[in-house]
């Protein structure tokens, strides 16, 4: 009885994925995120774009443009999905529902900035990274910010949050952070960019498992990595 249920629970378990021998990867650059962070221009902000301005000492005004953050991250998931379609069957088996990367697109084009905040600040790896899962419990309001993390909404769902922090070691050269979410409220994309180093990009499957695309300085590419994420 005892090696039915084992063949049972092994039959049951979900294969783990892995990547082909030779696997395709991304040319940079990753998405559209070259006019996020720009100098305040002489006759001030456009209100419409949705722009922050971190206040930090010894650094000039500079604009942080949200909505361009989420809209040139939405070129990242074009490149993601056509990362997929070149990997026969791996979307298949990294996602139980069809389109999820499409479902998250729609989503971030149905959403709106809100003026809240976490209640309680997301953890950040390397002081700007966020790794949310999903999105936070509870949410406070944020009239008036210059820094931290940036709720988009689509009717009463999250469906992106973008962390802005200073630099490091230069302060200034800013680090932005975003994750979208399906319309479940599952993370699915993460990225990360450094405007004093470099951007990386991670798909989050089903299965506890990431696909994390890191940059190769010498080639130019993003090569894509797999690893069992943490939960």
């Amino acid at each position: 009885m005892l090696g039915l249920l084992l063949t049972a629970a092994l039959a049951a378990a979900p294969v783990p994925l892995r990547l082909p021998d030779s696997p395709q990867d991304i040319s940079a650059p990753l998405g559209h995120l070259g006019n996020v962070v720009e100098a305040v221009p002489p006759g001030g902000l456009n209100a419409a774009d949705k722009p922050v301005m971190p206040v930090i000492d010894g650094c000039a005004p500079q604009a942080v443009y949200l909505m361009r953050m989420v809209g040139g991250t939405a070129r990242a998931i074009e490149q993601l999905q056509q990362w997929l379609d070149a990997t026969p069957g791996f979307e298949a088996k990294l996602f139980k529902r069809r389109g999820t990367l499409a479902e998250v697109v729609k989503q971030l084009s149905d959403s709106r900035l809100e003026p809240k905040r976490a209640c309680v600040s997301p953890a950040l790896k390397n002081g700007y990274q966020l790794e949310l899962d999903w999105p936070v419990p509870h949410f406070c309001p944020n009239p008036v910010a210059t820094g931290g993390d940036f709720w988009f909404f689509a009717k009463a769902h999250a469906a992106a949050v973008v962390s802005v922090q200073p630099g490091d070691p230069d302060a200034c050269k800013l680090r932005l952070s975003t994750v979208l979410f399906d319309s479940r409220g599952q993370a699915r994309v993460r990225l990360h960019a450094d405007w004093g180093g470099v951007a990386a990009v991670s798909l989050i499957g089903d299965g506890c498992q990431v696909v994390d695309f890191v940059l190769q300085p010498e080639t130019q590419r993003f090569v894509p990595s797999l690893k069992l994420c943490k939960r």
